[in-house]
């Protein structure tokens, strides 16, 4: 009979010690050696409780953020490889276009080497072949007349012009200007025909 008292009387000093916002161990000693210490133990055993649910709550936080974190660096790790492959493909580009740039260069340097050697000559040996005449030739005579027929059709067209700014600068008469005018146009139409002519012979 005392056992059983003691045992319910120990319940419920545990269950105020549960219910209680304080833990025993802040609490003021028992005067009964055995109660006192079974409130130390029910104490502990809260402290250790609560102690358990608040490491397994940082644990399941810790985890939560150590699987996102995973996961992003994974993320982070595949777009890396794509854009290592990618830069290794532009850098792929870059090494054969340097290539390119580089023979073109030596193909120029060579061409303007020839093309200097070329013009030293003609200005030593052959100095009239750089006359306007001798640089436009055509491959037979039906193209060279066509040459000299533009040219001079592009001379008319100059005329006119100058012709126009000195009538408008009140250098020449109206009447000069008209006659000049009229005499310029029949002779560069008749070389225009011309020039269509030997444009249909050509070709």
């Amino acid at each position: 009979m005392p056992q059983n008292l003691y045992s319910n009387n120990a319940a419920s000093r545990k269950d105020d010690l549960l219910s209680s916002n304080n833990s025993l161990l802040d609490s003021d000693p028992e005067n009964d050696s055995e109660k006192r210490f079974l409130g130390y133990k029910i104490a502990i055993v809260d402290k250790l409780v609560e102690s358990m649910y608040e490491f397994r709550e940082l644990h399941s936080k810790l985890n939560h953020n150590l699987l996102k974190d995973c996961a992003e660096l994974q993320s982070s790790s595949t777009i890396a490889s794509l854009e290592e492959k990618e830069l290794e493909s532009l850098n792929s580009r870059l090494n054969k276009n340097i290539k390119i740039l580089k023979e073109s260069i030596s193909t120029l340097k060579s061409r303007q080497l020839e093309f200097d050697n070329a013009y030293k000559d003609v200005i030593e040996n052959k100095p009239d072949a750089l006359e306007p005449e001798s640089l436009f030739t055509g491959v037979n005579p039906l193209s060279e007349q066509l040459i000299v027929l533009d040219s001079e059709i592009h001379a008319y067209d100059d005329a006119l012009y100058y012709l126009t700014k000195a009538l408008d600068n009140k250098k020449i008469e109206l009447s000069v200007y008209l006659s000049q005018v009229k005499t310029l146009t029949q002779n560069q139409f008749l070389k225009k025909a011309l020039a269509i002519k030997i444009k249909k012979m050509l070709n």
